[in-house]
């Protein structure tokens, strides 16, 4: 019971550096995306991204890598849908406030349980289908459509959301038995690929000094301190336990928006924001709820 209790603990600890090491890269993306243009970004944090991963890849010496090259397409149209979540959030962050935007970002449990029972098949009780409902409500106070504090930015947080909904819907119809490292890596060149084209076909590359690229290799590090975290959290706790320590993202990203970029958020969005917590804990408790009552049977 001990040693359960402890691996939580270690889960839940782990969960939280994954959600700094991600808003921290995002604040690291919002300072050089505002300077550099956003292709260029996404392309130069890309290129150090897919070196780091493809380091990681040849020193875990994955096997078993025949069958991957199979479900090309799957994981073509996987990476697409990366490439315009991440354009989408991007544009959006650097737009936008930074806690709010990553408040928008966190209804993605309820979107994708929503799109499940959709696409899916999978039941939504009238519990979780009111907590949803108080979700969504929670993004209308954060956006505020029809006053004048409406950002339209917020409507490509809100399309980054739908962009990840479909890449997560995607990624279950994979065989389990894919690598996750091997399709980060693959995902990560299809992104920077696609924007180096862009910036050639466009010629549009903006003058970089150490400062920026230095910037950059930083967000790409806690970018991947984001996900090496997030897997081991997985792997030390209970994933009913370490799941809701996802929303220290917002926490995080409160944090750094009011020290770092002099924002201050009013009251309705804070309301919304608590509401998007409130509903998708609310959510991950009624599935595990679920599972446990069908392993019971």
């Amino acid at each position: 019971m001990f040693i359960r209790k402890s691996q939580n603990l270690t889960g839940a600890l782990f969960m939280s550096i994954s959600m700094a090491g991600y808003v921290t890269n995002d604040a690291f993306m919002k300072l050089v995306g505002s300077e550099l243009g956003l292709a260029q970004t996404i392309f130069i944090r890309g290129v150090y991204c897919s070196i780091f991963i493809f380091i990681l890849f040849m020193f875990k010496n994955e096997k078993n890598l025949k069958g991957c090259f199979n479900h090309f397409k799957i994981i073509t149209a996987r990476s697409l849908l990366e490439l315009f979540a991440t354009i989408f959030f991007l544009i959006a962050l650097i737009n936008m406030s930074f806690a709010n935007v990553n408040a928008i970002l966190q209804t993605l449990p309820l979107v994708m349980t929503v799109a499940a029972s959709i696409l899916l098949k999978e039941t939504i009780g009238h519990k979780r289908a009111i907590a949803i409902i108080l979700g969504f409500f929670g993004v209308l106070l954060i956006i505020k459509p029809g006053t004048n504090d409406f950002n339209s930015y917020s409507i490509l947080a809100i399309l980054a959301v739908m962009s990840v909904t479909f890449r997560d819907i995607l990624t279950r119809k994979m065989p389990k038995n894919l690598p996750a490292l091997f399709l980060s890596l693959v995902t990560s060149f299809m992104v920077t690929l696609t924007t180096g084209i862009y910036l050639v076909f466009f010629k549009i590359w903006a003058p970089i000094d150490i400062y920026l690229l230095i910037n950059l290799g930083l967000a790409a590090i806690f970018l991947l301190i984001g996900y090496f975290f997030s897997v081991e959290a997985m792997r030390f706790g209970d994933v009913s336990f370490v799941s809701p320590f996802r929303y220290t993202l917002i926490i995080w990203a409160m944090l750094i928006g009011y020290f770092f970029f002099k924002e201050k958020i009013d009251l309705l969005s804070l309301i919304g924001i608590f509401f998007i917590i409130f509903s998708g804990l609310f959510v991950l408790y009624r599935e595990n709820q679920i599972k446990i009552n069908v392993q019971l049977k």
